[in-house]
């Protein structure tokens, strides 16, 4: 279900309006995934032959100090992945801006909701169902070989991301069911896969930190469409005094092009406040240019707060 949803999210969301609508589909093909996986064979009787032991605490810590030693080069793999598909395919996206996004903006309950699914939820609903579940039942029906590399590749498509974002998925895949084999324990995966997403978290954070109040230019792309449409201006903002306006198509920042607002969001992270930056825009099929100052975020919810007084 996991994989239908995504399945339908990249490949039938081809009109922009209808991607909110597809990620709805995405999510609840995920949750309903998660309540037949955990919830619904506690609500149910069976009788079992298969009886479940608890490691054991010296089992845990083993496997524990083990997935921490695996960590390194899988988290160091991940960013050479990023590195490459940067120098190679640099205007398309690989996954991780969300997480960038993520890092940049206010902290609220949904912010540390999205840290807690990343580090705890995600990893270990995964672990159980594709590598505990899925990859078990390919093995009794194929190779081991086969058997990881197509678990690998639900993997890989169960993540709504871009297609260089999905290869990256599928190689971690690999690498957790190789794991899995070796260690005969779900909660190696399940560790090394925590372990891995909070590091990717804390770099992100880390990276982030100069940027506590980055600078902006008062607009907030539409990300419903495929382009960087201005879905709101401020009034009196660096854009608007620059003669942006909602509805315009932002196509370029400074030296970088902007396809999407992924690029506009990516672009302004590397402009500092009060630095001339051009802007190059459409309008009703005119192609227009434009330069902009951008201000810090603080001042511009000032300038929010005397433009729209409580």
């Amino acid at each position: 279900m996991i994989g239908a949803g995504s399945v339908w999210l990249r490949f039938y969301a081809d009109d922009p309006d209808s991607f909110g609508n597809s990620l709805v589909i995405w999510c609840a093909c995920m949750f309903a995934s998660l309540f037949a996986l955990f919830l619904y064979p506690l609500l149910t009787r069976a009788d079992r032959t298969v009886r479940l032991t608890r490691p054991t605490w010296k089992r845990v810590l083993v496997e524990a100090g083990i997935a921490a030693i695996a960590t390194v080069p899988l988290y160091f793999f991940c960013i050479a992945f990023s590195v490459v598909a940067a120098r190679l395919a640099p205007d398309s996206p690989t996954g991780g801006e969300s997480l960038q996004q993520w890092s940049q903006s206010t902290f609220n309950w949904a912010s540390y909701a999205y840290l807690a699914a990343g580090i705890l939820v995600g990893p270990i609903a995964e672990e159980v169902f594709h590598r505990g579940f899925l990859y078990n039942a390919l093995r009794k029906r194929f190779h081991v070989s086969l058997a990881i590399v197509l678990q690998a590749l639900v993997f890989g498509l169960s993540h709504p991301y871009p297609v260089l974002g999905v290869v990256n998925i599928f190689l971690i895949g690999l690498i957790l069911a190789a794991f899995y084999h070796w260690r005969k324990s779900i909660l190696a995966p399940a560790l090394l896969h925590m372990y891995l997403n909070a590091a990717l978290f804390a770099f992100a954070l880390t990276s982030a930190q100069p940027l506590e109040n980055p600078a902006v230019i008062g607009v907030v792309p539409d990300t419903t469409h495929d382009q960087c449409r201005v879905a709101t201006c401020v009034e009196n903002g660096p854009a608007w005094d620059g003669g942006i306006r909602a509805g315009d198509i932002i196509t370029g920042l400074g030296e970088y092009r902007i396809l999407d607002a992924t690029d506009f969001y990516n672009a302004m992270w590397n402009y500092a406040a009060d630095e001339t930056v051009p802007v190059w825009f459409e309008r009703d099929g005119e192609d227009l240019y434009t330069e902009v100052k951008p201000i810090s975020r603080t001042d511009l919810s000032g300038l929010l707060q005397k433009t729209n007084p409580p």
